[in-house]
């Protein structure tokens, strides 16, 4: 476990739980080989596979409308936005499963 998990909640309480339920049902020796929860960081929501499978089963990724109390956003974090969150094509996405 490095510093940076004891940081983070989401990362400490999984490990710290899955460990117990491990140590509980199959004892001591499966605790003792057990490892912590390691998140999948993605860089983009289509990264993200349970992210990418919803939006399969919804027929495609959702539109967003960006807008604070009736102004828009600087023209560079919506260009951001729109490279960061830009799904793959289908081709693409197929042949990385």
């Amino acid at each position: 476990m490095c510093s940076s998990d004891l940081k983070d909640p989401y990362q400490l309480w999984p490990g710290f739980f899955n460990r117990m339920f491990v140590g509980r049902v199959w004892g001591v020796g499966a605790l003792a080989g057990s490892s912590s929860y390691v998140g999948h960081e993605a860089q983009a929501p289509h990264q993200d596979r349970v992210l990418a499978r919803a939006a399969e089963l919804r027929g495609g990724w959702p539109e967003v409308d960006l807008r604070i109390a009736g102004q828009a956003p600087p023209a560079a974090v919506l260009d951001h936005l729109r490279r960061a969150c830009q799904p793959p094509p289908a081709e693409t996405q197929a042949a990385a499963a």
